[in-house]
């Protein structure tokens, strides 16, 4: 036989002992594999169950995120209403105050000593008489006044023609300064009364 040949030959039986060699070692390591494959395929389980629940946990927070940052908007938006609101009242509030400011001892001493005082004077009067016989002041409750006063200045003071601090002011500059005081007590209030459910 020619050389070559036997060397094929030779090739050959070295590579089919390599295969046997080869058979012999896969099937031993086969119930490793097995054994590994079933790991593998249990840690796959784990990590879906694992990535399922973040996940879960992830639509969770974005959810409540979403309704924190909606309540928040909302609180925003409220807190400018009432801001609003109560800016509306303020500049008559201002207004109110600075007439108190201009009243002098003498101003209301002429009033109490009016012994027939013209119809707007005995109107302003009545109406801060209603105020609870309670002077003006500055720090005056305007946060509580109770519903019936105020129910009975908006029916019988506001809602007259005659109680204009423009007219009132042509028989008294001091009843001119009470009535403005009274006027914005009643718009206050009725902002407060509007701004104070907003609040809670």
């Amino acid at each position: 036989m020619p050389i070559h040949y036997v060397n094929g030959l030779d090739k050959l039986a070295f590579a089919a002992t390599q295969v046997a060699d080869m058979q012999i070692q896969l099937e031993q390591l086969q119930p490793q594999l097995l054994v590994a494959g079933e790991e593998n395929d249990k840690l796959l389980v784990v990590i879906a169950t694992e990535s399922a629940a973040a996940e879960e946990q992830r639509t969770k927070a974005k959810a409540e995120e979403e309704v924190v940052n909606m309540k928040a908007d909302a609180s925003k938006a409220l807190s400018e209403e009432c801001r609003a609101d109560l800016a509306e009242a303020q500049p008559a509030l201002e207004s109110a105050l600075a007439a108190l400011d201009t009243l002098k001892p003498a101003d209301i001493t002429i009033v109490k000593s009016m012994a027939n005082p013209p119809p707007g004077v005995k109107l302003v009067m009545e109406a801060v008489c209603v105020m609870r016989d309670i002077k003006p002041e500055k720090d005056y409750d305007k946060e509580n006044i109770p519903i019936a006063i105020m129910t009975r200045i908006r029916k019988d003071y506001i809602t007259n023609p005659e109680f204009d601090p423009a007219k009132v002011v042509r028989a008294s500059s001091a009843a001119e300064g009470l009535c403005r005081w009274i006027l914005a007590m009643e718009q206050y209030d009725r902002v407060a009364k509007i701004v104070a459910p907003k609040k809670a």
